[in-house]
C-alpha cells in the first residue's frame, strides 16, 4: 500500500489536474490574467508530479538512479520560483499594471529568482541545498530556510500590487486574494522551515487553485451567449486590456442582416439554434476564445492583423451558410461585414465601441449582402469627425466650463431689443457644432442629463452676474429639447437652480426643440408644470419637423418661433403660408417669434405683420458674452437706428 504520506501530493495532483482539465475545457478569454493561471496550473502539475515520483523513490515504491532522482528535485525547486514569479506578474495581469515590466528598473525584480535559481543549481552539484543518496533526499536544515523567502518575497509583491490598485478589482475578489496570500505565506513557512515538513501545504495549494477558479476564473462561463460565444460584456473586457497595453487589434463584424424579419416567423428555440449553429461555425475559424456575441445580430472575431481580417472574409463570404435547416424550415440567412481596427491602441475604449456602432449602421444601411466596409477612406474620416465631437463635450462636461453666445430678439412694439436667445458655443476643430447636434452626441454617449445641466446652469449664471434683467433685458430664452422635460424631478432640479441664482421664473422662456422621442402626453404634462411653476414655454422651431398639429396646438405652449425657411419663403415672396400660420397661433392667443428675418429687405416685409419679436443672423449677429455689457449700453440695441 502507498503511505499515507504520498496521498497529500496525489490528491493535491488529481485537483489540480481536475481543475486544468475543466479550464481547458471550457471557454476563457484571452487576456493575460488567464494566461498567467494557465501557465501555473500547468507549472504546479509538473512540480507535484515530480514530488510524488520523489515521495515513491524515498518510500521504496519504485527505484530511481540518484541522478535521476537529483534532476527531480532540482526541476522541482527551479519550479517553484518560477511558478512565485508567475503569481507576482498575475497579479500584475490582474490589476492591468503589466506595462511595469517594461520599465527599465523592472529587471530588479527577476534577481532574486535568478539567483536563487543558480544558487539551487549549483547546489545539485556540490550538495549544499539538498543531496542524493541510494535514492533518499537530504535537505540542508539552515540553507533551506533561505528558499521561502524568495518564494515569499514574490507572494509580497503581488500583495503590494493589489493594495495598490485594489479600486481596479470588485471587493469580493479583491478580499479573497489578500487572504490567500496571507494563508499562502503561512504554509510555505511552515513546509520548509521546521525540520518536519508540514505536508498539508498541498491540500493548500489544491484548495487555492480550485478558489481562484470559482471565484475569479470561472465567470468568464457567464460571460458566454446562447451561441457559445462570449458577450458584449467580454468583448469589452478583451479590448481595455489591449488598450490599456497599447495592442494592435483588427475586428471582422459578421451581421445577419435578415435577423429582425427572422423572429417574425421563427420561435425564440428557433433563433436560438440559428445562433448556436452560426457560432459553432465561426469559432471553428476564429477559435474558441476570440468570437463575441455582441448584440442579437452581429458577432466579431478578433485578431491581431488586418491580412488576418481580410482573410476571414474570404472564407466567410464563400463558405457561410445561405440557409439553415431547422425544425423542419429553410431559414435564410444574409451577411454583411466590416472590419475595423485600432492600431498600436489609438482610440480608447469608449471611442473604439462608437466606431463599431458607426461602422454596424453604414453596413446594415449603405453596403450589399456578403460585401465588406473598411474603416478607411471617407467613413473613417465621417467617424473620426464623430469622435472629435464627443471627446470635445467629454472634455467641456469634465471642465465644466463652456463659453456662450447672445442673439438679440428685436420686440416690434417697443422697437428694442429686450430678449436674447443664450446658446453654449461648442467649438470643434473649424468647425462649430449646433445646440441639436450636442443634444444628439450628448444624448449617444449618456450624459444628456450633464451637458443639458451644465449649459442651463452657465446661463443663469452668466445672467445674474451680467445683471442682464436689470439692464432692459425682460426674458432669456433657452434651448432645450423635449426629452429634457419628461419627468417632473428634472423640471424641479431646474428650477431649484433659477432659484439659487435668484432669478423670477417670468423672466426664463424655455425654447422646446420638438420631436418624435417623447410621447405627447408625457410632454404635455412636463410643459404644464413648467407653466405651472411660473416659466414661459415657447414651442421652437415651427415648420421643421413633421408632427401631429393638433395635438400640438392643444399643448400648454404661451409662445412660439416659426422656423426661419418658413419665414424665407415668405419673404422671397413663393408663399403666403406665414400669415395663415401667425393667424392661427394668434387665435390661440400665443406670442409669436419670427426666426431668420434679414435686413433689410425681410425687416421691412414683416414688421408690419402681427408678430410680437423676430431674430436673425443677418438681421443682428450673435453676441460673444464678453461682449454683452457693451451691447447692452447702446441706446436702443443694435436697431436703435432703424
Amino acid at each position: 500500500m502507498m503511505n499515507y504520506v504520498c496521498a497529500y501530493e496525489v490528491v493535491a495532483l488529481f485537483l489540480i489536474g481536475l481543475v486544468t482539465f475543466f479550464y481547458h475545457y471550457k471557454n476563457w478569454l484571452p487576456m493575460y490574467k488567464n494566461s498567467f493561471f494557465s501557465s501555473i496550473l500547468h507549472i504546479l502539475l509538473v512540480i507535484i508530479f515530480f514530488d510524488v515520483m520523489n515521495r515513491m523513490v524515498n518510500l521504496g515504491i519504485i527505484e530511481l538512479p540518484d541522478a535521476v532522482a537529483g534532476v527531480l528535485t532540482l526541476s522541482s525547486y527551479i519550479g517553484v520560483i518560477i511558478s512565485a514569479v508567475l503569481f507576482w506578474m498575475y497579479y500584475l495581469a490582474q490589476t492591468l499594471r503589466l506595462g511595469f515590466l517594461k520599465n527599465k528598473y523592472s529587471f530588479i525584480m527577476y534577481i532574486p529568482a535568478a539567483a536563487m535559481v543558480v544558487f539551487v543549481a549549483v547546489s545539485a552539484y556540490n550538495g549544499n541545498l539538498f543531496l542524493v543518496q541510494r535514492g533518499e533526499i537530504l535537505n540542508n536544515s539552515g540553507l533551506i530556510k533561505i528558499f521561502p523567502i524568495v518564494v515569499m518575497f514574490y507572494i509580497f509583491a503581488g500583495a503590494f500590487v493589489l493594495g495598490k490598485n485594489r479600486k481596479i478589482i470588485e471587493k469580493r475578489q479583491y478580499i479573497f486574494m489578500q487572504i490567500s496570500n496571507i494563508v499562502m505565506v503561512c504554509f510555505v513557512e511552515l513546509y520548509y522551515v521546521p525540520q518536519k515538513k508540514l505536508m498539508l501545504i498541498y491540500y493548500c495549494v489544491a484548495a487555492l487553485v480550485i478558489m481562484y477558479y470559482l471565484i475569479i476564473h470561472n465567470i468568464d462561463m457567464y460571460l458566454v451567449s446562447a451561441s457559445g460565444c462570449f458577450s458584449m460584456a467580454g468583448f469589452k473586457k478583451v479590448i481595455e486590456e489591449k488598450v490599456t497595453y497599447k495592442k494592435s487589434y483588427y475586428c471582422i463584424s459578421i451581421c445577419i442582416s435578415n435577423m429582425e424579419n427572422m423572429s417574425n416567423y421563427c420561435l425564440e428555440d428557433e433563433i436560438n439554434q440559428v445562433h448556436a449553429a452560426i457560432g459553432n461555425y465561426l469559432r471553428a475559424y476564429g477559435g474558441r476564445h476570440n468570437v463575441y456575441h455582441i448584440h442579437s445580430s452581429e458577432y466579431i472575431i478578433m485578431v491581431d492583423r488586418e491580412s488576418e481580417a481580410n482573410n476571414l472574409f474570404v472564407s466567410f463570404r464563400k463558405n457561410l451558410p445561405k440557409t439553415l435547416r431547422i425544425n423542419d424550415k429553410n431559414i435564410s440567412m444574409y451577411y454583411k461585414f466590416y472590419i475595423a481596427g485600432n492600431s498600436e491602441a489609438e482610440y480608447t475604449l469608449s471611442e473604439f465601441m462608437r466606431i463599431i456602432l458607426s461602422m454596424k449602421k453604414i453596413a446594415m444601411t449603405d453596403s450589399l449582402d456578403r460585401e465588406i466596409v473598411a474603416y478607411s477612406g471617407n467613413i473613417r474620416e465621417r467617424i473620426e469627425r464623430e469622435l472629435e465631437n464627443i471627446r470635445t463635450i467629454m472634455a467641456m462636461i469634465e471642465s465644466d466650463e463652456c463659453e456662450l453666445e447672445c442673439m438679440p430678439i428685436y420686440d416690434i412694439k417697443e422697437k428694442d431689443v429686450n430678449e436674447l436667445e443664450i446658446n453654449p458655443v461648442v467649438i470643434v476643430g473649424d468647425r462649430t457644432l449646433s445646440i441639436e447636434e450636442v443634444w444628439e452626441v450628448s444624448r449617444e454617449i449618456g450624459c444628456s442629463r450633464d451637458t443639458n445641466i451644465m449649459f442651463l446652469k452657465k446661463i443663469l449664471q452668466f445672467s445674474s452676474e451680467e445683471k442682464l434683467f436689470e439692464r432692459g433685458i425682460k426674458h432669456v430664452r433657452i434651448n432645450m429639447a423635449s426629452f429634457h422635460v419628461i419627468s417632473e424631478s428634472i423640471c424641479d432640479e431646474y428650477m431649484s437652480y433659477i432659484s439659487e441664482y435668484n432669478i423670477n421664473p417670468d423672466n426664463i422662456i424655455f425654447e422646446l426643440f420638438i420631436n418624435e422621442d417623447v410621447p405627447e402626453d408625457v410632454l404635455s404634462r412636463g410643459i404644464a408644470y413648467l407653466r405651472k411653476r411660473g416659466l414661459h414655454v415657447c414651442w421652437d422651431q415651427f415648420g421643421t419637423n413633421a408632427c401631429n398639429l393638433k395635438n400640438l396646438m392643444e399643448m400648454p405652449f404661451d409662445c412660439v418661433k416659426i422656423n426661419n425657411m418658413v419665414v424665407s419663403m415668405y419673404c422671397n415672396e413663393k408663399s403666403t403660408q406665414l400669415i395663415y400660420i401667425i393667424r392661427m397661433f394668434r387665435e390661440r392667443g400665443w406670442i409669436v417669434c419670427l426666426d431668420g428675418v434679414r435686413y433689410p429687405d425681410g425687416f421691412e416685409m414683416v414688421k408690419k405683420m402681427d408678430v410680437d419679436y423676430i431674430q436673425g443672423r443677418e438681421l443682428m449677429k450673435f453676441v460673444p458674452e464678453d461682449k454683452i455689457r457693451e451691447f447692452l449700453l447702446k441706446k436702443g440695441g443694435i436697431l436703435g437706428d432703424i
